[in-house]
């Protein structure tokens, strides 16, 4: 499964997400984390937009990464917004509350088949 992460509006926070999730065991043993230019959507002003590009092993699990970037998103001043985006949706992480991280977890891990072997 290959999920992107986005932080808009602030590469430091791309960075130091990365950073973060490179420190986490689940994520560095299995997923393969890469820094990328996604173009915006036809008719959006701006710049390319710099995300992050996962390409997780089969049966991992969404839960533990989402739980990694609300515990990120903790250790910032601003608590950033995180998108995440796969080949089917945008997914937003707003809030670090539990609903919300329950919220996003549901979303992404919904017929994931890699989520269910």
């Amino acid at each position: 499964m290959e999920l992107k992460l986005a932080v808009p509006g602030d590469a430091d926070d791309l960075r130091s997400l990365r950073e973060w999730l490179g420190n986490e065991a689940d994520v560095r043993n299995h997923a393969k984390i890469s820094t990328s230019l996604t173009p915006l959507a036809e008719g959006e002003m701006g710049l390319d937009l710099e995300v992050l590009k996962l390409i997780l092993e089969t049966g991992f699990n969404i839960a533990s990464l989402v739980m990694s970037v609300a515990s990120w998103r903790e250790t910032r001043r601003a608590k950033p917004t995180v998108e995440f985006h796969d080949s089917r949706r945008t997914v937003i992480l707003s809030s670090s509350s539990e609903e919300a991280i329950e919220a996003v977890i549901r979303e992404l891990d919904e017929d994931d088949p890699s989520s269910h072997s």
